[in-house]
């Protein structure tokens, strides 16, 4: 993706240039669609009114379309010695780690604010520590970008979840509070002063950057997990892998899409139907075959009937479509069960159903505007590559054609048999 990205834009001028379809065509695959159209819309910023100049303060690069608070403070640090905090969740797990904050690491109060009032003490105490030490070198008055790399790389290596916080090649090791803290209830729970009410540590205390129940989370995962017979290293890798805590399990919301897979043959080729979605929300500005939601499922709900399928796919093709193509509709699945796509926070069940109306392209529009101004377009496969369709597209045709081989190949066994 990289390489095929930055041989068609090595600079901001040339992705300005692009259409939309063209960008679309070279992210298809990644997911976040969103991303690519504000890239986009930035690049034609940078380029026109800022003259390809980016900007170099977090203040400035904040102002452009689709960078935030992370991104712009990792291009001023990294690219333009900024000393400036980058914050993501790698950075948000090692400084929970070193200061025993017991939340997770999505945690607004960790990822928003505290996060970054932690790491920016990081940053400012090295730039303290340069301009104290090397005053007269220019070259080390910022390190800021090469402290956020290491802490970003150091999350996703030797202090990733799997970490163990005594890895001799961690250079956080010795000041890691996870495994003090762990350490410290082991010589605690032993001491004799410890009877059993007073190991139950019932926490007593508020702490602004800690879930509110986090404290007693672990320190009940510390009294069934540390036992007096653990290894010190066994105690230390408990204490650092019990932090932070795990994000609550938010359940995707779940949509019944009815699909309808329209396809034609003209000239010899196969010709697909697709819409366009709108350009804001979901898959803003992508092409997708025609589909309407069924029904949002709730703890109740039922799998749709194929009658309901077929209803809502006939009303689409007349009314949103504008097309009597509901009589030439297959009611047999495409699919022996639906096909499902997983969004960050929603999943689509698609009943897919294929329609092969009976229409020439030689003698109608290949492009027209349906109902509420959305575009309709007949593609062939390589016009799909061209504006890049979303991997949900990919597996709803794959399904269709794999369906119309195996029916081919159905229909030639039982001729062969009814020659015998």
């Amino acid at each position: 993706y990289w390489i095929k990205w930055m041989n068609s834009f090595p600079t901001v001028h040339d992705l300005a240039a692009a259409s939309e379809e063209t960008v679309n065509a070279h992210w298809a695959g990644l997911g976040f669609y969103r991303r690519a159209r504000l890239l986009h819309q930035g690049a034609k910023q940078v380029s026109g009114e800022l003259k390809g100049e980016l900007p170099q303060t977090v203040e400035k690069l904040i102002e452009l379309p689709g960078i935030g608070p992370y991104t712009a403070s990792a291009i001023a640090s990294i690219a333009f010695n900024q000393p400036c905090a980058v914050v993501d969740g790698n950075v948000c797990r090692v400084l929970s780690r070193l200061t025993g904050i017991a939340n997770h690491i999505k945690a607004p109060v960790v990822k928003d604010k505290h996060g970054w009032e932690l790491a920016n003490q990081l940053i400012l105490a090295d730039e303290n520590n340069n301009h104290d030490n090397d005053s007269d070198d220019k070259n080390h008055d910022h390190c800021a970008g090469e402290v956020n790399q290491a802490l970003m790389e150091l999350g996703a290596t030797y202090c990733a979840p799997s970490g163990t916080g005594i890895d001799p090649r961690d250079p956080l090791r010795d000041y890691y509070f996870s495994t003090r803290l762990a350490r410290s209830y082991l010589a605690y729970s032993k001491s004799p002063a410890a009877s059993k009410e007073e190991t139950s540590l019932t926490p007593g205390i508020g702490c602004s950057i800690c879930d509110p129940e986090g404290i007693a989370t672990i320190v009940e995962l510390f009294q069934s997990g540390i036992t007096s017979d653990m290894s010190d290293e066994e105690v230390a890798k408990f204490g650092h892998a019990a932090l932070p805590l795990d994000p609550p399990k938010n359940k995707k919301r779940e949509e019944d899409l009815a699909v309808a897979a329209v396809s034609t043959v003209h000239e010899k080729e196969t010709w697909w139907l697709l819409v366009k979605r709108p350009p804001k929300g979901l898959l803003a500005g992508q092409w997708e075959f025609p589909n309407v939601i069924v029904q949002t499922r709730t703890a109740k709900s039922r799998p749709p009937s194929s009658k309901k399928i077929l209803d809502a796919l006939s009303t689409m093709c007349k009314e949103e479509l504008q097309q009597g193509w509901e009589a030439q509709l297959d009611p047999t699945p495409v699919h022996p069960s639906p096909l499902e796509h997983i969004f960050s926070h929603i999943k689509h069940i698609m009943w897919v159903r294929k329609y092969s109306p009976d229409v020439n392209l030689g003698e109608i529009e290949l492009e027209y505007t349906a109902m509420g101004d959305r575009q309709v377009r007949w593609m062939r496969e390589e016009d799909m590559e061209k504006v890049g369709v979303t991997s949900g597209v990919k597996k709803i045709l794959k399904a269709v054609k794999t369906g119309a081989k195996k029916t081919g190949a159905k229909k030639k066994t039982t001729q062969r048999k009814r020659k015998r």
